[in-house]
């Protein structure tokens, strides 16, 4: 290292004025152990230096400099580094030039070393151009000049690299910085082949540094090499140096199967051994292994305490692996106002993954008061990394945040930009876009205009890729004829793909089929098994029609009451409707108040007839609330808008309005026809 210290920049042996052989000496003398011999040297130069001789002073400055044959002096090997200098000394010049680039802060102050540096060049200095080309790509300076000064230092490193007269570790370095040139497109264009080229030479000198990057274009499939082999053998070389992101490399390659053969145990040794280095990343990927089991036994605690040494150390995705312990509970207590503090951490590092977690903790006020605004910036910001769940999440979250429509085209947005990456449920959500008549045109505005074929070929996607609810909306389109003719056995043969999978909507559905006689022989008891299923998922109508078999079918009417009212709680119209029944006496009693209260609930969104021909029945007699014809006639109008046929027969007979004399039932069309196959189908 001394030896280094003293000649590593030197290609001539003396100055003219001193005998070359008594130089030689001189410096095996300061290159020795022995400190008597080092002070003689010291003397001899420091002799030869204030008679005038650059080569001299240069050594006198470096014996200051390491404190060799005299105390460490920083100021005078300065002084005496400057008198060498000023002669044009190229030695001198380029320690010069280190001295500024190493020992100041301030690019200001660094750059003082840049015309010393290119003295040294006019000097032939090799060396010099290497260095000065490193500082130049590496050290940026935010001005006009910025892109000409990395040109320069590109220029001086390709051609110190390609002929110069190089010390073998500047050499290495070159090839390195050049390589680093060409992939980042530091003062040239960016050339993935030209930067392979050049780590590969720096790799077969020996840098460990571009062994790794060189092996890992290789195995990304980024340049024309195919070798893997070799990237394999330089990823083990650069390891054996000890580089922790060759051993964290193999160690994927092991997990994955990548070019090696998959093998946990190898891998989890790999990421010890990289973990051990100093990698924080490796760390994680210990704890991954002990969560998961890969290569190592199983162990949550264990897998959690790697999780918190790695994020102590920075690392994000370890960051977003804490979060997720404290809020699932894995080898730590449950806890989500925990959890959070790190989901935001590493979503402020922009992993999508845990931006998507904040905006949904955000959104349910998990271990965070809820907050829809930053609910959508998170939201937002995943989606915007192509992360499908926050695209979908956010297209559905838009849609309901606002009843005026303001952002339905940002909802459609986000969805058609899911969808487009292959998820499904955001295909299927599309769908029901167009089938409601959601579209967005060129500009980017909403249109209303359905589309139902679209939605038809969208729910067929997902359904035939076995999505449920895709399953569900396509057997709808065949029940009411939405893009597609009807069709009750295609409707049956979807629905029930679907109820299989435990979709709550179409076992519901297919209770209805049963019960009504839809396509299949009419059977209440499978009616029943289906409504039970739908229901056990907490299914509102599900829960509804198992309370009304109750009251039809076993007369017990204090189970559907409960039943009943269970749904209705959960905002089931039907059920609203049904409670106001079972409350109404029609004497104006206390029971009938509550009785309005239900119908009141049942016809707010004006969609459920029955309801609505109630409540306007309860202001014609003033039963439950303020006898009121006006009002009487408004929601009477409302319920046979909804072809209510009692409400018409109100209005035509009491209240003696005519528009509704040509009324006739909607004609459904003959019973639907089943196949008694249908029978025999196994639930």
């Amino acid at each position: 290292m001394k030896k280094r210290r003293f000649d590593w920049l030197r290609k001539t042996s003396s100055a003219d004025v001193m005998n070359p052989k008594n130089y030689e000496y001189r410096l095996k003398q300061l290159d020795g152990d022995n400190p008597a011999e080092q002070k003689e040297a010291y003397t001899w130069f420091q002799k030869h230096a204030e008679e005038g001789d650059a080569s001299a002073q240069y050594q006198t400055a470096m014996c200051f400099l390491h404190g060799v044959g005299v105390e460490k002096d920083e100021e005078q090997s300065l002084y005496w580094l400057t008198k060498s200098a000023e002669q044009e000394y190229s030695e001198a010049l380029t320690a010069m030039g280190i001295h500024y680039f190493c020992d100041f802060d301030a690019v200001e102050e660094t750059d003082q070393g840049i015309p010393w540096m290119e003295r040294a060049i006019e000097q032939h200095d090799d060396n010099a151009a290497v260095i000065l080309g490193v500082y130049l790509v590496e050290t940026p300076k935010e001005d006009c000049h910025e892109e000409e000064r990395r040109h320069r230092g590109f220029l001086l490193l390709r051609s110190s690299a390609l002929e110069g007269d190089l010390e073998d570790q500047l050499r290495i370095q070159a090839f390195f910085e050049l390589g680093h040139c060409y992939y980042y497109g530091i003062g040239t264009e960016t050339n993935i082949e030209e930067a392979y080229t050049w780590y590969a030479r720096a790799a077969e000198s020996g840098s460990e540094s571009a062994q790794y990057l060189a092996a890992s274009l290789i195995l990304d499939k980024r340049c024309s090499e195919t070798d893997t082999a070799k990237a394999i053998a330089w990823l083990r070389q650069a390891a054996e140096q000890g580089c922790m992101y060759s051993t964290m490399r193999l160690g994927e390659c092991y997990l994955e199967g990548n070019v090696v053969p998959k093998d946990a145990e190898e891998a989890f040794q790999w990421f010890q051994k990289s973990a051990e280095l100093g990698n924080p990343a490796a760390v994680n990927m210990v704890g991954r292994c002990y969560m998961d089991g890969n290569g190592v036994e199983q162990d949550q605690e264990k897998a959690f305490q790697y999780f918190q040494k790695a994020s102590e150390a920075g690392d994000e995705s370890a960051m977003f692996n804490l979060a997720d312990c404290y809020f699932n509970g894995l080898g730590t207590e449950q806890s989500e106002e925990q959890a959070v503090p790190w989901y935001q951490k590493a979503a402020e590092a922009n992993i999508s993954i845990a931006q998507y977690m904040l905006g949904t903790c955000y959104h349910f006020g998990k271990g965070v008061s809820p907050n829809e605004e930053l609910a959508l910036h998170w939201l937002r910001k995943a989606a915007e990394q192509d992360y499908v769940g926050a695209q979908y999440a956010l297209g559905t979250l838009l849609f309901r945040n606002e009843d005026s429509g303001e952002n339905d085209a940002e909802a459609v947005r986000w969805l058609e930009r899911a969808a487009e990456l292959g998820d499904i449920g955001s295909q299927v959500k599309l769908g029901v876009c167009y089938q409601d008549g959601y579209n967005v045109l060129e500009q980017g505005k909403v249109c209303f205009k359905e589309d139902m074929e679209k939605a038809v070929e969208l729910f067929r996607n997902a359904a035939e890729q076995g999505d449920a609810e895709g399953q569900f909306q396509l057997a709808n389109s065949y029940r009411f004829g939405l893009g597609v003719k009807k069709n009750v056995p295609e409707m049956l043969h979807w629905l029930r793909l679907s109820a299989m999978q435990g979709y709550a909507e179409a076992q519901y559905a297919l209770g209805i089929c049963y019960q009504d006689g839809i396509g299949v022989k009419a059977d209440i008891e499978k009616a029943m098994d289906w409504y039970e299923r739908s229901a056990a998922q907490n299914y509102p109508d599900a829960i509804c029609s198992v309370g009304m078999y109750y009251l039809d079918e076993e007369d017990d009417v204090e189970t559907a009451k409960r039943l009943v009212y269970k749904a209705a709680q959960m905002d089931c119209l039907e059920a609203q409707y049904l409670m106001g029944m079972f409350l109404y006496e029609g004497d104006d009693s206390e029971e009938d108040e509550e009785a309005v209260a239900w119908f009141r609930m049942a016809a707010r969104y004006q969609n459920h007839g029955g309801a609505m021909g109630m409540l306007g029945y309860c202001y014609m007699n003033g039963t439950g609330v303020e006898q009121d014809d006006e009002m009487a006639r408004v929601w009477l109008k409302r319920a046979a808008e909804c072809r209510d046929y009692d409400a018409i027969e109100l209005l035509k007979n009491y209240y003696m309005i005519d528009d509704y004399d040509d009324f006739e039932y909607e004609d459904y069309g003959d019973e639907p026809e089943y196949d008694d196959e249908d029978d025999d189908w196994e639930d």
